[in-house]
């Protein structure tokens, strides 16, 4: 079925209604592509705009035709090609276009094609007319000539220079980034006087003269003790390097300084004074008690969203030589994140964050190289566009943040193909010279291992270096010692690695994780069984030896120890994995009978301390299932909870605390309706793992459906999603308000939503209004902590690849995904369903605190579900109710939106929790977009290798998700005014309206459009 969003484009515009231009907007302004557009501006393109759908190496235009349409690209790629002949032949690719780009602005002036564009994978387009584009320039040219670059301002000319436009401001000279900035922005000046402020009335003995080199300075402060006042002060601070952070962004723009301007800000024992207090009393704020607290909790939201970008840049702006282990940390976790770096392996990100810079041009038309000059650098765009020039031809293409450009060049020692200039004022690069890019390049070949049998490939080893340093924060030393890290290979010679690697040595590596990472992994390569099978064909079988030895220089002792250390080593694995898989190894028939042939023969071999391990492992295990073994019936009444209450009388909130870390496994059973055409229902009590086609069978059998009927799930929009037979765990992946019909496949069409599906009529005010917000905030993250902690991490394997795959549920997963968008529908029903504005402007006080708290405890999934609902068009375009929200809401809710800010891949948010301690709840989506965004872009084998590159970019998320819950949340509960179980109860059953063009009435019967 058409989504909503695509068949209100297919409408004529003039056909479009006000809620049609409402539904593409809704969708439309959370892409990247368009976050840059003025709300204006993106309106008209809802009105005007058309969607295409496109295969591969299909012809959008060819060079010197006269343009028709002007295009955004919203997913796919196309290939811009330029001919110097005008002959298709001896046409040359000079970049390529990805989603979020733009192009074909010369209908504006009615110019030739400078390129042919043809897209060169599946595509997704939103297209607009010439006269309609020309009308939306006409009518909205002061938000768009920033980002609509016109032709006629800048013209090729044969040395590589540009004719400019007057209108066009001179090119200024490239400027290397500086650690201070003279003019400081008025927010940043602001939050260093609110420190001060702050500093000067909690503790004024941080700031007093001291004496440094023999000379006096007044009214400095310790960088140390400064950091430490932060953490006690606030718990928006949550690590000594968020702190740090804190402080960094306003030395970095001048508010503050090293007593003698040496030092970028450290947390050591250095003098640091507020430069604001070298002027008049014009940096007094004349504020106290309550005041003052709002105002320091503002700020500190503020410098968290601009923070690590201070930190990457202080760390970029080292010299290489001098960068400590946390600096490349901190350059290398950003890496991660840009898309042109994304098909490099592991291996290469790290060589390149110890020897990329970082260039900013200040002005908008500087020429970072003409066409024709000799390639000496690769440069990425980390903020800001640049426009690609040929001679001749003018603008070809614009390239914006995460985009590279310049490596051609290099790769093929060759002059420039075309001119680079900069569009827009204040643009930062990352450079890496020629040398460094050859050299990191030729090394990844000089240090990689194959191993061979029979003449092919079986496992590929690259040699890496660990750096031996004497602290975090000091510069890194000399390298003392080398590994060789997995690349690719088959899983039996990758197990036999496992087993080999520690087989000298004494003492287990730390700094080893493959183990993990083949664990967490290996479902997506080898079955469970397989997998149990060679591990015990390594314990029962002949002896791993060393290949480089001769078998005759060893002893039979020697043989006999070896054999031991591999035993011992197939017992190690076996509790990791245990551990890691929890209730999933048990319940897999394979791995039990694993588990008992091993722990029959570590008694036979007397290997007591590892059987006393796996003893111990399975008896806790046992222990924590046994806590937890009531009450497996689930209510079919909101399936978005990951433990089971009967209905009743009984008290859940401690039903719910008793059965607290019970995950659901395909063998539980649940209670839920299967509705008919007639909206009739059954009940059925069927298994998490039971079949679509098994719940079918079981409906048949006590309602007359006729033939070859289809289980599907009907939405409150009524969009119908059939299920395949061998779908599992339907009921978890039904949406909120979803519902389960059965019928024949030829009446599928007919089916329709119940009249519970549309939600309640009535919001909740009363309850929102009577519970404070941090209680509502508590109670969300204790539940959200107990859906997150149930989740298998092998489910985001399952759910990733694909669940019929395996042959397994991910029913905890789908819950924790849900409750996202129960939480996000719960925010938008409550306002849409508050008729009086007095109530909506309270709603949105209430839901604003609510995040704060949310994110105070460290709870993002809530936070994210809070804030986008807030961004909703049916709550945003509520123009009266926000116009009386008081302007220190309105504020804080623009800080939450900068941590939502999507650029750089969410790199705000990324980096805000990358420091942060468990226990964490992480935006959930954003992880799995990740996983799916690595599988999609990467092969899963190379020449009958498994490409564990591959695997180990995704590991690294699973081992973020294994780091956030692996702390309890102990939080105190908030003192109450209302009966404790009803807001858990409340907080545990969200009812809720998922219907967004339900939800789009409402807000326009609340504040209709203005004609």
């Amino acid at each position: 079925m058409v989504a909503d969003w695509i068949a209100c484009l297919e409408q004529r515009p003039a056909d479009r209604t006000g809620e049609d231009i409402d539904i593409v907007y809704a969708r439309l302004k959370d892409m990247k592509i368009f976050e840059r557009l003025h709300p204006t501006v993106l309106q008209q393109i809802c009105y005007y705009g058309y969607y295409q759908d496109l295969e591969e190496g299909i012809v959008l235009f060819r060079q010197g035709d006269v343009g028709t349409n002007w295009y955004a690209i919203l997913s796919g790629t196309v290939d811009v090609n330029v001919s110097q002949t005008g002959k298709i032949e001896d046409s040359v690719t000079i970049c390529t276009l990805g989603p979020g780009k733009v192009f074909g602005e010369s209908v504006l002036d009615d110019s030739p094609r400078n390129a042919t564009v043809i897209t060169s994978a599946h595509c997704e387009l939103l297209m607009v007319a010439k006269k309609d584009f020309k009308t939306i320039w006409e009518r909205s040219k002061q938000y768009l000539e920033g980002i609509i670059f016109l032709r006629t301002q800048t013209t090729a000319t044969p040395n590589g220079t540009q004719e400019q436009d007057p209108s066009v401001p001179e090119r200024s000279e490239k400027n290397e980034a500086k650690t201070t900035n003279k003019n400081s922005s008025h927010s940043l000046v602001h939050a260093c006087l609110v420190f001060r402020r702050v500093m000067e009335t909690t503790a004024p003995k941080l700031l007093r003269d001291r004496k440094y080199n023999m000379k006096e300075y007044p009214k400095c402060f310790v960088g140390s003790e400064a950091i430490d006042w932060l953490l006690k002060k606030s718990r928006l601070v949550h690590s000594r390097f968020h702190a740090l952070s804190l402080w960094q962004a306003l030395l970095e723009e001048g508010t503050l300084a090293h007593v003698t301007h040496e030092y970028d800000f450290r947390d050591k024992t250095l003098y640091y004074k507020f430069l604001v207090d070298e002027g008049d009393e014009e940096g007094y704020i004349p504020l106290e008690g309550e005041e003052l607290e709002d105002e320091f909790e503002d700020v500190l939201i503020m410098l968290s969203n601009v923070g690590p970008d201070a930190m990457f840049r202080m760390a970029l702006r080292k010299d290489p030589d001098k960068r400590t282990q946390e600096d490349l940390d901190v350059i290398y976790e950003e890496l991660l994140h840009i898309k042109a770096l994304s098909n490099l392996s592991t291996m290469v990100k790290k060589d390149l964050a110890a020897v990329f810079v970082l260039e900013t041009c200040k002005k908008k038309g500087t020429m970072l190289f003409n066409q024709g000059d000799e390639g000496n650098s690769w440069y990425i765009i980390l903020k800001g566009s640049v426009n690609v020039l040929v001679y001749g031809k003018g603008v070809v293409c614009q390239l914006r943040d995460g985009d590279d450009f310049g490596k051609l060049a290099l790769v093929n020692d060759a002059p420039r193909t075309a001119s680079i200039e900069t569009c827009e004022d204040n643009c930062q690069f990352l450079k890496v010279d020629k040398d460094n890019f050859n050299r990191i390049l030729r090394d990844v070949e000089v240090n990689t291992v194959r191993m061979k049998e029979r003449g092919r490939d079986v496992l590929v080893l690259k040699q890496v270096k660990i750096r031996n340093h004497f602290s975090d924060r000091s510069p890194v030393a000399k390298t003392t010692q080398q590994k060789y890290s997995v690349m690719a290979g088959t899983p039996e010679k990758m197990i036999e690695h496992i087993l080999e690697m520690r087989i000298d040595n004494k003492e287990e590596n730390k700094t080893d994780s493959f183990l993990l990472e083949f664990l967490m992994s290996y479902p997506v390569f080898m079955t469970s069984e397989a997998l149990c099978m060679e591990l015990l064909t390594k314990y029962h079988g002949s002896v791993i030896l060393d290949e480089r030895k001769d078998s005759h220089d060893e002893s039979k002792s020697q043989t006999s120890d070896r054999s031991i250390v591999v035993k011992k080593r197939v017992a190690q694995i076996v509790i990791q994995w245990h551990k890691l898989a929890k209730n999933l190894l048990v319940e897999d028939h394979s791995c039990f009978l694993l588990i008992n042939d091993l722990m029959s023969a570590l008694e036979a071999d007397k290997l007591f301390d590892e059987l006393n391990a796996l003893k111990k492992d399975m008896n806790k295990k046992k222990e924590q299932d046994t806590e937890v073994a009531d009450s497996q019936i689930i209510s079919c009444r909101s399936l978005s909870f990951s433990v089971g209450f009967r209905v009743g009388n009984t008290n859940i909130f401690e039903r719910t605390k008793r059965t607290a870390g019970k995950p659901i496994s395909r063998d539980d059973y649940v209670i839920f309706k299967v509705f008919c055409a007639d909206h009739t229902y059954t009940t059925v009590r069927l298994k998490y793992g039971d079949t679509a086609q098994k719940i079918v069978e079981t409906a048949e059998e006590r309602v007359l459906l006729g033939d070859d009927c289809v289980l599907c799930e009907v939405k409150s929009n009524s969009e119908i999603i059939p299920y395949k037979p061998d779908d599992m765990c339907v009921v978890t992946r039904l949406s909120v308000n979803g519902r389960l019909f059965v019928a024949p496949r030829e009446h599928l069409d007919s089916l329709t939503p119940l009249s519970e599906q549309e939600g309640p009529e009535q919001g909740s005010f009363n309850i929102l209004e009577m519970t404070s917000s941090r209680e509502i905030a508590y109670h969300l993250t204790v539940y959200d902590y107990e859906l997150f902690t149930s989740i298998n991490i092998y489910e985001l394997v399952y759910y990733t690849f694909g669940r019929e795959r395996f042959d397994k549920i991910t029913a905890n997963l789908d819950l924790f995904l849900k409750r996202f968008n129960e939480v996000h529908y719960w925010v938008i029903t409550e306002i849409c369903l508050a008729s009086q504005i007095s109530k909506r402007v309270h709603l949105l006080k209430k839901f604003i605190k609510i995040a704060t708290h949310c994110k105070e405890y460290r709870n993002w999934n809530s936070f994210f579900a809070i804030i986008m609902g807030l961004n909703n068009v049916a709550v945003s375009r509520l123009s009266q109710t926000w116009e009386k929200l008081p302007s220190k809401f309105k504020k804080m809710f623009e800080e939450f939106e900068a941590s939502l800010d999507p650029s750089r891949n969410h790199r705000v948010y990324r980096l805000a929790i990358g420091k942060m301690k468990p226990p964490i709840i992480p935006f959930m989506a954003l992880l799995m977009k990740d996983i799916t965004f690595i599988n999609e872009g990467n092969k899963t084998y190379f020449d009958d290798l498994v490409n564990f590159e591959k695997l180990r970019m995704i590991t690294s998320t699973l081992h973020l998700i294994e780091y956030c819950r692996s702390k309890p949340f102990v939080g105190e509960a908030p003192p109450s005014i209302k009966n404790v179980n009803e807001i858990v109860t409340y907080v545990r059953t969200l009812r809720v309206n998922d219907n967004q063009r339900n939800l789009t009435q409402l807000s326009h019967r609340l504040e209709p459009r203005k004609s």
